[in-house]
């Protein structure tokens, strides 16, 4: 009896740990309270902004290869600023490359603005190299969420694996370089503004794996807009300030924010867009779980709208929830979606609706992103554009590289990892 008295404390005990724990791993995803707002006005100030015509100065930029060739070109012929907004910043070979082409365009006198969430910080030191590019001491409000990280995926990787060459301390300490990089902002954007004319908006991030390969041997998949005229840069940052938006028939910027007021609007969007749809939905996402989003899903198709989904058939993050989602997905629709599969890691935040809309950025669909995290993606009115057939060829390709799932019996997950994925995301 006496042991039964010590045992139900310990065990009460241990369970509140446990609960704390997953607390702090799972759900710790706070509002920040005091986010720093650098002074983009540097950005507005002084300029004039002539109409810019979408057809003529949009383009999309397919994969690391074709992005960072034009970033780099960007840079390379900017004359006054550059503001980068990045997730992701590796240590690694275009982590360096692209900070050594924005020390030279630094010593010509370009100012440039660097905006780094530190949260990227938890991904950058539990893959591939490890080795962040900003944030090289251990950061103990991510130790917890980096260790189960590192239990839930045995990630390939050889950790401290350096660079040839590490311009990060160059960079930091540049007197034309302001970098804000200390503080977690839940911000997963990713973009470039380049001489207040042009935006590059999107998923790609800044490392290797957009590039080369993974540490898995993986190529990556992924998209970015390029939108070329002074109206799309003061209709995207006035968006983002929460100011009076100029209007645009053609664009419309779909954020996640905090700041000044909390501003969720991605998900609604994305609803939106699912429950207007008449003839086909084709999306590509490389993080599900969202049940708003697949019940939409299952009702759009099953109003007979041609549904197809693009995924990796093994991603570095939550494999398992994906799988289950799919599943879901087609056991709940009488329609069937047709499930691609794709052996490279589809990286892409993707939504097409009738080849008429394209939503695209920064956004998962998991509720982390749709509810916790803050995002920046674009929506566009394709007809007349060059973007669709560049588009829709690369979609073709993707077709043919996938395996196409017809059954829900064919997606097979571990039940134990899929729920604790299912707390995370």
């Amino acid at each position: 009896m006496k042991n039964k008295t010590i045992i139900f404390p310990l065990l009460f005990i241990f369970v509140m740990i446990l609960i704390f724990i997953v607390y702090l791993v799972f759900f710790a995803y706070d509002t920040p309270n005091n986010i720093p707002s650098l002074n983009k006005e540097v950005i507005l100030a002084s300029h004039d902004y002539l109409p810019a015509d979408l057809r003529t100065n949009a383009r999309l930029l397919i994969d690391g290869k074709e992005t960072f060739a034009a970033i780099f070109k960007h840079i390379q012929e900017a004359k006054n600023t550059i503001l980068i907004h990045s997730f992701i910043w590796r240590d690694d070979k275009v982590g360096n490359m692209l900070a050594k082409q924005l020390l030279e365009a630094a010593d010509r006198g370009v100012q440039i603005i660097i905006e780094k969430d530190k949260l990227g910080a938890l991904h950058e030191k539990t893959e591939e190299n490890k080795l962040s590019f900003f944030h090289k001491k251990a950061i103990p409000s991510l130790w917890i969420k980096q260790f189960f990280l590192e239990k839930l995926y045995a990630h390939p990787g050889k950790f401290g694996q350096k660079p040839e060459i590490s311009y990060a301390g160059k960079l930091t300490a540049h007197p034309n370089i302001t970098v804000s990089a200390n503080q977690i902002k839940n911000d997963h954007s990713k973009y470039f503004i380049f001489d207040h004319k042009t935006l590059v908006l999107g998923s790609v991030n800044i490392e290797d794996k957009e590039v080369f390969f993974d540490a898995a041997g993986r190529e990556y998949s992924d998209y970015m807009i390029e939108l070329d005229g002074r109206n799309f840069v003061k209709q995207f940052l006035q968006e983002l300030n929460g100011e009076h938006v100029t209007s645009n028939s053609e664009v419309e910027f779909v954020v996640n924010k905090f700041k000044p007021v909390r501003q969720f609007e991605v998900k609604s969007k994305i609803l939106s867009l699912l429950r207007t749809a008449q003839n086909s939905v084709i999306i590509q996402n490389s993080y599900w779980g969202d049940k708003d989003v697949l019940q939409r899903l299952a009702e759009t198709a099953n109003r007979g709208v041609h549904v197809q989904i693009f995924l990796p058939q093994t991603a570095n993050l939550q494999t398992d929830l994906n799988l289950k989602s799919m599943r879901w997905l087609l056991e709940h629709s009488a329609y069937k979606p047709q499930i691609y599969l794709h052996k490279k890691m589809l990286h892409a935040k993707l939504i097409l609706v009738d080849n008429n809309y394209l939503l695209l950025g920064s956004s998962n669909l998991n509720s982390v992103s749709l509810e916790k995290m803050q995002e920046t993606n674009v929506l566009i009115d394709l007809p007349g554009s060059a973007i669709l057939p560049k588009l829709q060829k690369n979609l073709t390709k993707h077709r043919q590289q996938s395996q196409l799932i017809r059954k829900a019996e064919q997606l097979q997950y571990n039940s134990f990892l899929a729920f604790f994925e299912n707390i995370f995301s």
